[in-house]
């Protein structure tokens, strides 16, 4: 059912130290892939880190990854932050109140996936876009694009969230929210994996079905032609989230949400009632995310989001052992 309003690298730390000598919370974060940049809140230049350095970070630090970096950013047992590419995280404040629980303000932008220990909080604030993440599920996934749209997925737990205006609200487990200029919709029945290409097919799609009309399974293409790659199968009989569609000289292809990003197949392997479809004139390929030499402890907090690994042989572009 969906839902709608209107309305320092000077040396390296070690990893697993909370306080510091300053008696300071210690942040520590661990580079799982190449392309992640960090940058002093004291400086003007970013430091490219290494495959696996290992760093503490603070108050006003910011780490960003490229098109292939990831990074892992651990606050205390039990509250991870993994970082994906293309993304960006500012440490804002992180303390402690009287009794110890932490207090903890923080931005991203892009991707990222988050487990957490929720009673270990006595402030929580992450900003994603123009919401903000008050009390923290114990999983859940953000985004932000470039087209303002932002995205909280929640796979496990219950999360408050402020919007505009100090609106509230509570997402939970198995419940994604896509927050929009002037809309706020939230979908309540996602099924694994939970992606936020999902959201987008329940909000904007229209539920279609595979039908083959021969024996086999529908293969998913980046773009528009049988010669472009192939990002994996669609079983008979399956249903789908059909985006849109692009009318060419051989019939008609559909674009498709598929797993944890979009498609394309062929149009007569698709039975729809779907009136107001959008013609789409898209001629450059789907560039779906992908992830290179995941790290088994990566696996565990991306398969919620993205799948089993045996499942999405595209997202998981290889497997990399710890």
């Amino acid at each position: 059912m969906k839902q709608v309003w209107f309305i320092l690298l000077t040396g390296l730390l070690i990893i697993g130290s909370r306080v510091s000598a300053q008696g300071q919370i210690a942040v520590s974060i661990q580079v799982t892939a190449s392309g992640v940049s960090l940058q002093r809140g004291d400086a003007s230049n970013w430091v490219v880190l290494s495959l696996d350095a290992q760093a503490a970070i603070s108050a006003g630090d910011r780490l960003r990854t490229n098109e292939t970096g990831r990074v892992f950013i651990t606050l205390a047992d039990g509250t991870e932050t993994l970082l994906l590419p293309g993304a960006t995280y500012t440490l804002i404040q992180i303390g402690q109140d009287g009794a110890g629980r932490l207090t903890l303000e923080a931005q991203v932008e892009g991707r990222s996936i988050h487990t957490s220990a929720p009673d270990q909080f006595a402030s929580y604030r992450l900003h994603v876009g123009d919401l903000i993440v008050t009390t923290p599920a114990s999983a859940f996934a953000v985004q932000t694009r470039a087209d303002d749209r932002d995205y909280l997925v929640v796979s496990q737990g219950d999360a408050a969230v402020q919007l505009a205006f100090d609106a509230t609200m509570t997402v939970t487990t198995g419940e994604g929210l896509r927050l929009s200029p002037g809309l706020i919709e939230q979908f309540e029945s996602m099924i694994a994996p939970q992606s936020f290409a999902q959201v987008d097919g329940a909000l904007d799609g229209c539920v279609g079905r595979v039908d083959t009309r021969v024996p086999g399974d529908l293969n998913v293409r980046t773009q528009v032609t049988v010669r472009a790659d192939e990002m994996g199968v669609m079983v008979n009989g399956a249903s789908v989230y059909v985006m849109g569609v692009r009318q060419t000289g051989f019939g008609p292809w559909y674009r498709i949400q598929f797993r944890a990003d979009f498609g394309w197949v062929t149009g007569d392997s698709i039975e729809l009632d779907c009136p107001d479809l959008p013609d789409l004139d898209l001629l450059t390929p789907e560039d779906p995310l992908g992830i290179i030499r995941a790290l088994p402890q990566e696996v565990e907090l991306l398969r919620p989001y993205y799948g089993d690994p045996a499942d999405d042989i595209w997202f998981y572009r290889s497997l990399r052992s710890g």
